[in-house]
């Protein structure tokens, strides 16, 4: 998987209009989107999004597929032959690491691309 930080709400984008053209050619397409919220621990402000490259990059790394830190708080993970199962669990391990570890929250959706696309 490649994961696109720089210019990836342009990116993002442009796979949202491919997606658009043809919703049918993404049928095994999943994504996920998580929301970090955003937190300050004393005077130092926690890079929420860093932490989850850093810590499940490697995961997120042997997924097929995209995906794209847009700003601070959000990420979206687009996968193909990814059960939701196993990306639901992947996005548990990383809330729960998040909340645990700096006690950051986290927010989650999975979408079908092909049929829910206009609502990521």
């Amino acid at each position: 998987m490649k994961i696109i930080v720089e210019k990836a709400e342009q990116e993002l984008a442009k796979v949202m209009r491919a997606i658009e053209q043809d919703p049918h050619s993404w049928e095994s397409w999943t994504c996920l989107h998580m929301h970090i919220e955003p937190r300050r621990d004393y005077d130092r402000y926690i890079a929420a999004m860093g932490l989850v490259v850093a810590e499940f990059g490697i995961a997120l790394k042997e997924l097929d597929g995209i995906a794209f830190v847009v700003g601070s708080h959000n990420l979206f993970v687009f996968c193909r032959h990814v059960t939701k199962y196993n990306l639901r669990t992947l996005a548990n391990d990383i809330a729960c690491e998040l909340l645990t570890k700096y006690s950051i929250a986290s927010t989650q959706r999975l979408y079908e691309v092909n049929y829910d696309w206009k609502l990521v």
